[in-house]
């Protein structure tokens, strides 16, 4: 009787340590994170905002055209921040849609090009080159395990 108690104590214990040492997966902790994101006091207009954590964990999101962002995943702990925008000179060969009303030509009006709201390349804020490389940004936030709002400022 002592022995199968033993046993199971011991199992018990093993199953736990497995547990708390999070073998299933790696994920780790999440946060929900938002803010706005800007350059020179100006809203960075477009491109994406990630969030790298211990671990190789990240999470990242699009960044809306008033400069705003929600990470829903940010790993929680001690980050890494990288901002890219859209290149601009990609898209100036780009010829802007007229508005038409949405769902003309058979297109769902939320696939239409000619719908409001698509960004023209001269609204885009560029973003220095080094806030894109997560080896050369130098942006941290440590992500707590709670709903938080954190607001990136770029500078040149």
């Amino acid at each position: 009787m002592l022995q199968r108690t033993r046993i199971t104590a011991i199992a018990t214990g093993l199953f736990t340590l497995l547990f708390l040492s999070g073998c299933g997966g790696g994920a780790g902790p999440r946060a929900k994170v938002k803010g706005k994101v800007t350059f020179n006091n100006k809203p960075v207009t477009a491109g994406t905002i990630s969030f790298f954590g211990p671990d190789k964990r990240s999470g990242s999101a699009q960044i809306k055209d008033d400069g705003s962002y929600e990470i829903p995943d940010a790993p929680v702990g001690e980050v890494i921040i990288t901002v890219e925008a859209p290149d601009r000179s990609k898209m100036m060969g780009r010829v802007d849609q007229p508005q038409r009303p949405p769902g003309v030509g058979g297109m769902p009006a939320d696939m239409d090009p000619g719908k409001s709201g698509s960004l023209s390349p001269d609204k885009i804020v560029p973003v220095p080159t080094k806030y894109n490389s997560e080896k050369t940004s130098p942006l941290t936030y440590t992500v707590t395990n709670q709903d938080q709002e954190y607001d990136v400022k770029l500078t040149p």
